[in-house]
């Protein structure tokens, strides 16, 4: 493999490193502020149909295990979405200058 191969295989692994840093970085504060919103929203309909379809003693851990999924489905879903987002946009710059 030659030097200039090397070379520009290091500068796109720092570019996706840093892709998967500021990803996970704002996923998480997307995962912060939409956490509680959707939870409030969320809970009361799936503490319901606990307590109808399985009981009442079962509905409070399913109350923190709905908190912890929800948690990382927002988390998933906003990773995902930013990641693409960034490398769509960083190819499209990249097309824009060659």
């Amino acid at each position: 493999m030659s030097f200039q191969n090397q070379q520009k295989q290091k500068a796109q692994s720092v570019f996706m490193s840093s892709i998967e840093l500021f990803a996970n970085t704002a996923a998480f504060v997307v995962t912060f502020f939409a956490l509680p919103l959707a939870h409030d929203k969320s809970v009361g309909w799936v503490m319901m149909f606990t307590r109808q379809f399985y009981s009442e003693d079962f509905a409070w851990v399913i109350f923190f295990v709905w908190y912890l999924l929800l948690g990382l489905m927002i988390f998933s879903a906003s990773r995902a979405s930013l990641s693409t987002l960034l490398i769509i946009g960083g190819v499209a710059i990249a097309a824009r200058f060659l």
